[in-house]
C-alpha cells in the first residue's frame, strides 16, 4: 500500500464540511523550545534570520522569543532590529532595509527595545514589532512565496549574563539554507552591529548560528493562507534530518498544491520533552500572546507523561484532562482543533507491556469522535506494528528508528495524514476579482 493510500485510509475518519479558513494575515513560527543558553554583553552581537514564507507578502510584523533556564538567566537585553525583502540568499548583503520598530519592548523615556526573559524555566515568552510596509519581491531561486531577511543586534547596557534563544545549544539548523520545499530558515550571527550596516556581515565573515531570537513572521499576505500550529513534545516538533520540519512542514507544503491556491503555513511550537501538562500551558501562553492560527494540531497524550514503567489510569485520567484543556481553550479563542493520537514506543525505551492496552484504548475513544462528526489523525495506528509477547505495540524500526521519534519515513507517513486531513478540513475555493 503507498504512503498516500495508507494516509488516507487512516488520517480522517469521517467527511464532514469545511472548518478551516483561509486568512490574509498569516503565521509562520519555526520551533519549537527556546532553551539556548547564549551569552550577551555590553559588545553587541548580531543574529541574522532569514524567513521563508508560503506567499508573497505586503507587510511584516516581526516574532521574538525568549526563555529561561535558570533564574541566572533573568538578563533584559536590548535591540536594534532591521528587515529587508530579499530574492535569495546571495542578496542578502545589499538588501532594502527598513528599520522594525517594537513598541511594547520601548521602556519608559527610552527608545531602544528591551526584551526580559521567560517567567519560568522551560516556557518562552513572546513578543512582536510593530507592522511594517516591506512588499516582497519575487523570489530568483525557482521558489514562490516570499524571502525576508531580519537583523537583530543584541546586548547589554552594562554587565553581562545570558540570554535563552530557539534551539537547545546543539541542534544544528545548518541544512535548512537549501531546504528542498524552498520554506528555508537559516541563522547566522555576527560580532558587531550589522542590523544598520547590512553591507559589513557576509557569508565569508558571519558564522552559522545554533538560535536566533527571532523565531518568525506575521505577515499580510497577497491572498490568503490556512496557517496551521502545532503544539506537543518532540513529535510535533521533529527530530529528523530537518530538525523542526516533523510531519507539519511537509503536511502545508503538500496542501498548497490545490487548485484554490491558498498557500498553508506552519508553525512549529513543538517542545521536546514536555509532557501534556506543559503543552497545555504552551497553548494557553501562545493564545494570551494573541496568536489565531486558521488551525491547531494538538496531541491527546504523549510518553513523557509514562516514563517510569507500566502506564497507569491515572497517567491516561490526566492527559485526557489535559488535551480537554487546550482544546477548550483554542476553541474558545475561535481556533478549530485537529487532535492526534498518543503513538506507540518501543519496549526497550519504555516498558509499557500489558499496561500498553490503556494507550490502545484512549486511542480508539479518539478516533470513536469522527461517529459524531468530530476529525483525528490517527498517529498511533499509522505508526503501530504487532504487539510483542508482553502485550505492547511494536513501532516498526523503519518507521521510528529510536523507538520514540518518527524518523523521515514515520514523518512521511504523518505528513500525508495530516495532509488528508487538511484537504477535508479546509475552505481551498479561489479568489474572486469583481471588475
Amino acid at each position: 500500500m503507498s504512503i498516500d493510500s495508507l494516509a488516507r485510509a487512516l488520517a480522517v475518519r469521517a467527511a464532514m464540511p469545511a472548518l478551516v479558513r483561509p486568512q490574509r494575515v498569516a503565521t509562520r513560527i519555526f520551533g519549537g523550545r527556546i532553551y539556548n543558553v547564549r551569552p550577551v554583553t555590553t559588545d553587541v552581537v548580531t543574529y541574522e534570520t532569514l524567513i521563508a514564507l508560503a506567499a508573497p507578502a505586503e507587510a511584516i510584523r516581526v516574532l521574538f522569543a525568549f526563555g529561561q533556564t535558570v533564574s541566572g538567566d533573568a538578563v533584559t537585553p536590548r535591540a536594534t532590529v532591521t528587515a529587508a525583502s530579499v530574492a535569495s540568499i546571495a542578496q542578502i548583503p545589499a538588501g532594502e532595509t527598513v528599520l522594525v520598530p517594537v513598541p511594547d519592548c520601548v521602556p519608559s523615556g527610552g527608545t531602544i527595545p528591551q526584551f526580559a526573559p521567560a517567567g519560568a524555566a522551560g516556557r518562552r515568552v513572546f513578543y512582536r514589532s510593530a507592522w511594517v510596509s516591506l512588499p516582497s519581491v519575487p523570489r530568483g531561486d525557482g521558489h514562490g512565496g516570499a524571502l525576508y531577511a531580519v537583523r537583530t543586534s543584541l546586548s547589554l547596557a552594562d554587565g553581562s549574563g545570558n540570554v535563552v534563544l530557539l534551539g537547545n545549544g546543539t541542534d544544528r539548523f545548518d541544512n535548512w539554507d537549501a531546504h528542498p520545499s524552498g520554506r528555508l530558515f537559516r541563522m547566522r550571527s555576527k560580532i558587531g552591529v550589522s542590523a544598520t550596516n547590512w553591507a559589513g556581515m557576509t557569508d565569508a565573515n558571519s558564522i552559522a548560528a545554533t538560535g536566533s531570537p527571532v523565531v518568525g513572521l506575521e505577515y499580510l499576505a497577497r491572498g490568503k493562507v490556512v496557517s496551521v500550529m502545532g503544539f506537543g513534545d518532540s513529535i510535533a516538533e521533529g527530530r529528523g534530518t530537518y530538525l523542526n520540519e516533523g510531519f507539519g512542514l511537509p503536511a502545508c507544503v503538500a496542501a498548497s498544491r490545490n487548485p484554490g491556491g491558498i498557500a498553508f503555513e506552519w508553525s512549529n511550537l513543538g517542545w521536546s520533552g514536555h509532557a501534556m501538562a506543559q503543552t497545555t500551558e504552551q497553548v494557553q501562553a501562545a493564545i494570551a500572546f494573541g496568536l489565531r492560527p486558521s488551525l491547531a494540531v494538538v496531541p491527546l497524550g504523549s510518553p513523557n507523561n509514562a516514563s517510569g514503567g507500566a502506564i497507569t489510569p491515572a497517567q491516561v485520567g490526566a492527559m485526557r484532562l489535559q488535551a480537554a484543556e487546550a482544546t477548550a481553550a483554542l476553541e474558545r479563542a475561535g481556533v478549530p482543533v485537529l487532535p492526534f493520537t498518543w503513538a506507540p514506543t518501543d519496549p526497550r525505551v519504555r516498558a509499557y507491556g500489558a499496561s500498553d492496552a490503556l494507550r490502545r484504548a484512549y486511542g480508539a475513544d479518539a478516533a470513536a469522535m469522527a461517529r459524531g462528526g468530530g476529525m483525528v489523525c490517527d498517529f498511533a495506528e499509522a505508526l503501530s506494528g504487532p504487539p510483542d509477547a508482553q502485550g505492547q505495540s511494536v513501532p516498526p524500526a523503519n518507521l521510528m528508528p529510536d523507538g520514540i521519534h518518527p524518523g523521515d519515513a514515520g514523518n512521511a507517513i504523518l505528513a500525508n495524514l495530516l495532509r488528508a486531513a487538511l484537504d477535508r478540513m479546509a475552505d481551498c475555493r479561489p479568489g474572486y476579482r469583481a471588475a
